[in-house]
Parts: structure tokens; sequence; C-alpha cells
């Protein structure tokens, strides 16, 4: 029997309780979009803001010196709309001091609810309650539904919630690329355009602007979608529809996905936090794949690693084979880009990014980016344990043609000798030993790589 206390994440149970921390940990997601968990009042320190799976900007890398095979643009996730900020005032005066914050997350059902008590600076309190959570029946939508409640006085509560158009980043975390990411985009009625990427996404959502009457412990309440999307084109359903599919989703997820640890309740909850995060966070629809901070971030500026296929991809493969299939064909949409950067090196086959979104490499230090040539390896292991564990050969046969041109990669970027044959200036997985000579991870992943690719090119012909 599952203990319901294992399945609540709560304020209590976090070791460091920093505004960033806590806006990470409690954001939510659904593989589309994700919403960081800041407080409804602004605050010092807070950073918060919405994504969108591979939504990003891009600018020109600037070298003191260019070289040749030098990656040409950075590209980083752009920081969307602040959905969770708002207003408040008590006849006239403006609601702004935190008096106590209580979360909880409810792995289990994939549901937000919070409660934050906020004063005036004469005394006068006004509780806010909050369920929120991110649609996995529609992945467009984020919803929520307050409740406010004035305390220890009457009067008029003005309340107005809409969201900011830009999430500001904090002057702590200043990074000129997410800064640029967000100063760029444009807007044109419900549509908002990267400059230099030239992606669009349309937008979708109504502003609270009310006030009320209020006598002591009275209460009003509300309920906001807000509707993020790459089509101009947006399904419209109930809250309580929403909500009780986002509980079924997640009810079959713990049961498919879900890992027992006895003797240990704080390491329980630990590992259903990361499955909660892991599961939340897969790209779903082939075109995107897995950022480095999941949706709940721009930390390593939203890019796909070699960590999905090697970290994250297996989990999904054992417990979810249909995300993991999904992951798996980003890589496979993604093999023309990958040909073509091998091919702009002067070698065969195709040699896939190491870090970036789009597909084109991203990496401006090229010792401990592009020389990591090991995630050609990775991409291909991934795709051989799928086969293994699912036995889905039919998606092997479509998608074969990845493994064949990793394998003409490493035949063409290495050499036979007399030691056999050797693969030189390479990066491992340790990144402070670079461009070394026959690493052995590189080595022996190269070696699975082409074997997987002999073996299938035998079986498919």
């Amino acid at each position: 029997m599952h203990k319901k206390e294992d399945f609540l994440l709560t304020l209590d149970d976090l070791s460091t309780q920093s505004v960033g921390n806590i806006e990470t940990l409690f954001a939510q997601a659904n593989g589309f979009m994700g919403v960081r968990a800041s407080l409804p009042l602004a605050a010092e320190d807070s950073t918060p803001g919405s994504f969108v799976n591979g939504f990003y900007e891009s600018h020109d890398i600037i070298y003191g010196e260019n070289a040749y095979g030098y990656a040409k643009k950075h590209e980083t996730m752009v920081k969307l709309f602040d959905f969770r900020s708002m207003e408040i005032s008590v006849d006239g005066e403006e609601v702004i001091n935190l008096v106590e914050e209580k979360r909880q997350l409810n792995l289990y059902q994939g549901i937000l609810t919070e409660e934050f008590i906020y004063e005036t600076e004469s005394g006068k309190q006004v509780k806010l309650e909050l369920e929120s959570f991110t649609s996995h029946k529609d992945r467009t939508s984020y919803l929520q539904k307050w409740t406010i409640i004035l305390l220890n006085s009457s009067g008029k509560v003005q309340i107005k919630k809409g969201a900011q158009h830009i999430a500001v980043q904090s002057d702590e975390e200043f990074d000129p690329r997410i800064r640029e990411a967000s100063a760029d985009l444009l807007f044109d009625g419900n549509k908002l355009s990267t400059k230099n990427s030239q992606q669009s996404l349309y937008f979708d959502f109504a502003e609270y602007n009310q006030s009320h009457e209020l006598v002591e412990g009275e209460e009003i309440s509300f309920e906001q979608v807000y509707r993020l999307s790459r089509e101009n084109d947006f399904a419209h359903h109930s809250y309580e529809e929403l909500k009780a599919h986002q509980v079924s989703v997640f009810e079959e997820f713990w049961k498919l996905s879900d890992i027992v640890i006895e003797g240990d309740d704080r390491l329980q909850k630990g590992i259903r936090l990361n499955l909660y995060h892991l599961f939340n966070s897969a790209g779903r629809d082939g075109l995107t794949n897995f950022g480095a901070k999941g949706l709940t971030g721009e930390g390593y500026e939203g890019h796909y690693f070699w960590d999905t296929e090697m970290y994250l991809l297996p989990f999904f493969t054992f417990t979810q084979p249909e995300i993991a299939k999904s992951l798996l064909t980003y890589r496979l949409n993604k093999l023309p880009l990958a040909k073509e950067r091998a091919e702009e090196l002067s070698f065969k086959g195709a040699l896939y990014p190491w870090r970036g979104i789009s597909g084109h490499e991203t990496s401006a230090y090229y010792p401990a980016g592009t020389a990591q040539f090991h995630i050609n390896a990775d991409i291909a292991h991934a795709f051989s344990l799928y086969e293994q564990v699912t036995g889905d050969s039919d998606f092997i046969a479509q998608a074969r043609e990845v493994i064949y041109e990793t394998a003409r990669f490493w035949m063409s970027f290495g050499f036979f000798s007399k030691r056999g044959f050797e693969i030189h200036e390479v990066t491992g997985p340790d990144e402070y030993t670079a461009l070394v000579n026959n690493n052995y991870y590189t080595n022996k992943m190269a070696q699975h790589n082409l074997a997987y690719a002999a073996e299938l090119a035998q079986r498919f012909t």
C-alpha cells in the first residue's frame, strides 16, 4: 500500500528553502509547457516565468578569432510569461508583505496546492489559496483556481491578475544570452515571434480585474486558464474535466513507473520527485527532446545533451516506451542536420551536436563540445536498448539510417594501425581530460555502434 504522505512534497521536505530552489522543485510541466512556482506577489530573488519545449532564440557566436568548424550560433530557450503574479489591495492599500507560506505538491495527482498570507503595511491580512496544474490532456493549458479570503478586516479588495508579457531575469542570475532571448520577442496580437530563429507561438488568456466588498472571513473564487500553442487553435475544456484527466494520467503513471524504497522515507519521496519531473519534462512530439533542466528553468540554455540517451531515456524505455520512441524520433528527424555537420568537418556519415535545440551544434568550446564525439554512439546505444526492451523492430527498420550514418562517421574519423582501430583527439565523459587518444568510453561505445550497424545491415538486407 502506498503511504499518501510519500507522494506529498511540502516545504518542510526541503533542506534548502531558497526562493529559486522552491520555484524549481515545485515547478509544473507536461512535456510541452513548463511553469516555475514563483510567489504570487513580487519577491526579491524570484525568477518567475514559463517555457515551451524547443522554443528558442539564436544569436551569432562572437569569437576572438574564428576558425574552421566552429559552431556559428548560440541557442537559448526563451523565458516567457509570468502566469502567477498578481496585484491586490485592500481599501486602496497595497498587499505586499508575506506572512505565511504553505505548499503541497501532490506527486500522485500532478496538482500543486498553495496557501499564502500577505498583509498591508497597516496589518490588513489576505489569504490566497491556489490550486494549479499543467494539463496532460491539453498540453497547451496551464490552469489555476484561486480563492481570496479577507482575514482580519472588512473592506474593498481589488484584484488584478493577468500575465506579465515577459518574465524578467533577476540581476543575480544575469546571463546576457537569456536576457537577449526574451528582449528580442516580437508581438502581433496574440502571436509572439523570435527575431532571429523566426519561431512563433500563440497565446490565449483573459485578465481578471475585479473589486469586491468583503467582510472579515468572506472569500471569492475564480479560475484562469493560460494557453500557449504553436498553432492559433485552442481547445476549450472545463477546469474540472482537465483536473479529472490529470489525476487519472498520474495514477496510471505511478502504476507503471513507481519505485518503492523501504526503510528511508526521505529517499522514497526524493526518488518519486525525480520520477515526477522526468515524466513532466520529456518531449512527446518527435520534434523536441529533454532540456538540461527539463522545463523548470533555462539552465544550460535549455539545451539537449547526451544525458537524454544515457541517463533519462532508459527509464522511459522500460516504463513508458511511447515516450522513449518520441525522444528517439527527435534524433531521427535531426539526422539530415547531423549529416550536414559531418560533411562540414570533412567526415562521412552523421555527427550529432554535443549541445543545442534545433539540431545544429551550438558549443562554442570545441575541446569540451564537438570533440565529445561519443554522443553519436550514445544515441545508437539508446536505439539498441529500445529495441532490446520493446521488441519494436518496425521502428528500428524505419530509423536504422541513424545507426548506419553514425557508424559511417566512426569509420571516417578513426583509422586502422598495427594496434587495431584507433580514435584520436576526442573528449570522453570526463571533460577535464580533453582531446585524448583512444578514450576507453568512446572506443567501447563506438565499437558497439559499429557492431549494431553491421547486425542491422545483415538483418535488413
